[in-house]
């Protein structure tokens, strides 16, 4: 009797544990697949309300949308790529010191998110208006035409590299910590320089890290509204500016669903590419 105990005990634990994960799992259902459920519903609903698939149809049959949609595709990669080459010098100074320098470092990378989008957004706004610092500076330091990065492509980058930093950051932060530095010393007195060691050593062994930040950057760029609403306005279209405006501003909710769920399909499709290539890269490095 004695001996059972202990395993009743331990099996009722177990059984008494799995009633922790209905408060989260009772969230995502609420907040977001029941959302998800309304939004296809409206998009597979014609005005008759009967089925149809002419949302989707007008979509993909428009040029102009596919051009958005690719352009909000490629604008998020080349995000997610410059987030890493400017995360990967500042993960590698944290990983390596501890002291009064690498705690601010870390305050400065962690503001943006302390700090509403909209005011970031906001403040972007003033520095590349006309007559706005980056505009004066361009000028002063180039000459010839005016550096108005507002209504831009590029003003939309910088905006979300400065948003998004934070998460590349630390992702890659987290797989420093299993860097194992006997082997970048290794590199190091074998004769490798410090591109090379990054290359072959660092790299590889952060390959994780640095997938899951790409997924997640561009995961949340993609779905960002208020840096492309306020610094692309309405000449630079992305798929989240082009569901607000079919939504809000058209009030064609039908067009405007079928519009956020072909976002969230890319997105889906996307970081599952990425997290695809990172297991397949995986096993053959263990091969």
């Amino acid at each position: 009797m004695s001996a059972v105990a202990p395993v009743f005990r331990r099996h009722r634990s177990v059984a008494d544990r799995r009633w922790l994960v209905v408060p989260g799992v009772t969230i995502i259902v609420v907040l977001f697949l029941v959302p998800v459920g309304f939004l296809i519903r409206q998009s597979i609903v014609d005005p008759e309300g009967g089925f149809s698939l002419a949302y989707y149809a007008e979509f993909f049959g428009d040029a102009l949308y596919q051009r958005v949609l690719v352009r909000t595709a490629v604008l998020n990669a080349v995000v997610a790529l410059i987030a890493a080459a400017l995360a990967y010098p500042a993960t590698l100074y944290l990983a390596t010191r501890s002291g009064a320098g690498a705690r601010i470092l870390l305050g400065l990378l962690t503001l943006p998110l302390l700090v509403g989008g909209a005011s970031l957004a906001y403040g972007w706004v003033i520095m590349f208006a006309r007559s706005g610092p980056v505009d004066r500076i361009g000028v002063s330091l180039f000459g010839g035409s005016n550096f108005v990065l507002l209504n831009s492509e590029a003003g939309i980058v910088i905006g979300l590299v400065h948003i998004l930093l934070p998460f590349m950051t630390f992702s890659l932060l987290a797989s420093y910590d299993r860097l194992d530095w006997n082997a970048v010393r290794a590199a190091r007195s074998l004769g490798a320089g410090p591109i090379q060691t990054f290359l072959r050593v660092t790299l590889p062994m952060t390959r994780p890290g640095l997938i899951t930040g790409v997924a997640i950057v561009f995961s949340l760029g993609a779905s960002t509204f208020i840096i492309p609403y306020l610094i692309g306005g309405a000449r630079i279209l992305l798929m989240s500016t082009l569901s607000y405006q079919q939504n809000v501003s058209l009030l064609e909710y039908g067009f405007g669903s079928a519009i956020a769920l072909v976002l969230v399909g890319m997105t889906a499709l996307v970081v599952t590419a990425v997290l695809l290539f990172e297991r397949q890269a995986g096993g053959q490095s263990h091969e």
